[in-house]
């Protein structure tokens, strides 16, 4: 699967956490959302910074801040930049789970395996979408490699 089809086909499927997925889709989805994320994340972080420009502006060669001069962050950015760092995660939260479960599916094993990514182990799920699938039909579907073929 290209680059392309896998976007294609996770945005299709958005919030379909049933069937499977082949490693080649989850993958290049995930860079995708990665390739959005990260730079987003950057703009999000400059917009958050110019909101403590006053503050920077007081700062000594020491790097010392004179007291008070907390009462000079404008607060405005820093809830624009947080914001919009929020809603770009929100909105691609879902369709990456979606994918990871389906990718699951494709190991012959649970999408709850993606719930470890709310507690801090989300490493396992990752590389649990790196391990090759079951070939063959499962419980959740046919192979996708062989439905490709």
């Amino acid at each position: 699967m290209s680059f392309g089809d896998a976007i294609v086909a996770c945005v299709k499927k958005y919030a379909v956490f049933s069937g499977r997925a082949r490693r080649s889709e989850f993958w290049w989805f995930f860079l995708a959302v990665q390739l959005v994320v990260i730079p987003l994340t950057f703009v999000g972080s400059i917009i958050m910074a110019s909101g403590l420009a006053p503050v920077a502006e007081q700062m000594s060669d020491d790097g010392t801040v004179p007291a008070g001069a907390a009462e000079d962050i404008n607060w405005l950015p820093i809830y624009i930049g947080l914001a919009f760092i929020v809603l770009i995660n929100l909105a691609l939260l879902l369709p990456v789970l979606a994918a990871m479960s389906r990718r699951m599916h494709d190991l012959g094993t649970s999408g709850a395996w993606v719930l470890f990514t709310f507690i801090g182990l989300g490493i396992i799920p990752l590389v649990m979408c790196a391990l090759q699938g079951r070939p063959g039909d499962n419980d959740h579907g046919p192979d996708p490699r062989a439905v490709a073929a």
